[in-house]
């Protein structure tokens, strides 16, 4: 079984988008469940969450992502962890890849596709532009692996074995870094796009958010120290 973990902080605007995409995904809903983990939200994040008929939990400890991520995985199911941002939508077939990625390679630890970020509808940079920047990505990937925020998969074992999501900002670049020290093994599918909202990019601005972004990843795998850049209060 595959568990689908979304850590929510208000997030109600966000949150039916998400959930609606995971509704229409084509693998059928008896091999996954969905756990949405409330962050301490003062919205309706948790009533929404229980009209799609998805597992809500309230998060007992600190608030942040990672804490909420870790909360999901205690309680999931499955042994593959889907990791998935309350703003993302997941193309219909991402949870049937997920399945068919571990199913086809007993030794696969993680999986990841690449992100896109939209804005009303509309992708929010050029097609051209994000596509060189996979072929970057990809090229680095066999040494500074990462898995992309907005949706990813890991093996719940492997991903007990390194002690969950670290705590720190970034947790999916650091998570990355962490199953690269044990060795893991993590497929980049480029033909996988999963879409994540840009308001991160609209609130915090577009070069200071990308400069973040590009010091997290150097810091974590070339420095190897925790990032800890606070994001604002959108996550």
């Amino acid at each position: 079984m595959i568990s689908v973990v979304i850590p929510a902080h208000n997030e109600a605007g966000y949150l039916p988008t998400c959930l609606k995409s995971i509704k229409q995904q084509t693998l059928d809903p008896k091999r996954y469940e969905v756990i949405v983990v409330d962050d301490h939200s003062d919205d309706q994040t948790a009533t929404i969450a229980k009209q799609f008929g998805v597992k809500v939990i309230k998060s007992k400890v600190t608030p942040g992502k990672s804490s909420a991520l870790n909360q999901g995985v205690e309680i999931a199911e499955g042994e593959i962890i889907t990791a998935v941002d309350a703003d993302s939508q997941l193309p219909p077939n991402f949870l049937a890849k997920v399945k068919e990625a571990f199913e086809s390679d007993p030794h696969l630890d993680a999986y990841t596709g690449v992100g896109r970020l939209v804005d009303k509808g509309r992708t929010f940079y050029p097609e051209l532009l994000c596509s060189l920047t996979d072929l970057v990505s990809a090229f680095l990937f066999r040494w500074f692996p990462f898995l992309t925020g907005p949706g990813h998969a890991v093996r719940k074992s492997t991903l007990e074995k390194v002690g969950g999501y670290p705590n720190e900002a970034f947790e999916d670049l650091a998570l990355a870094k962490e199953l690269k020290k044990v060795g893991a093994k993590i497929k980049l599918d480029r033909a996988m796009k999963v879409f994540a909202s840009s308001r991160r990019y609209k609130s915090v601005g577009k070069i200071k958010i990308e400069w973040e972004i590009i010091r997290a990843y150097l810091r974590k795998h070339l420095l190897n120290k925790a990032n800890l850049w606070q994001r604002s209060t959108v996550r």
